[in-house]
């Protein structure tokens, strides 16, 4: 199994990479898993799967403690939505979610014409939205 570092996922840039002009047409859903590493040490898996159907994608990463440290209440999960068509991807929301010990975190952009919408820690913020992104 692969390791990668236990750190949050910008999905978004991974959906631009897997996403890129064009590439939609060749998109096949997939579900990869992966060792969770912190400084050298495994602590825990990662699990990424793309769902792709009726021109919708959901890109999803849920990373969870395992061996020993499951019984510490600990999870990150990223998700990523939108629609594909023949001009290519447009998101149309995002999510982070970090529960369990630690610093809570969840955190939400939405992406629609009017502006991209971002919620975290009980405030909104709207910027303005470029589709040409």
């Amino acid at each position: 199994m692969p390791k990668i570092k236990l750190i949050p996922v910008l999905l978004l840039w991974l959906v631009a990479g897997l996403f890129g002009s064009g590439a939609h047409a060749q998109l096949r859903p997939f579900t990869a898993v992966y060792a969770a590493a912190y400084k050298g040490s495994e602590i825990g898996q990662g699990t990424l799967t793309l769902d792709v159907a009726n021109g919708r994608y959901s890109l999803d990463l849920k990373i969870e403690p395992t061996g020993l440290l499951a019984i510490i209440p600990f999870a990150i999960h990223e998700q990523a939505q939108g629609t594909l068509d023949s001009a290519g991807v447009h998101p149309s929301r995002y999510a982070y979610t970090r529960s369990g010990l630690g610093k809570k975190r969840q955190e939400t952009v939405v992406f629609d014409p009017s502006g991209i919408q971002r919620e975290a820690k009980g405030t909104s913020s709207t910027l303005p939205y470029d589709a040409n992104l």
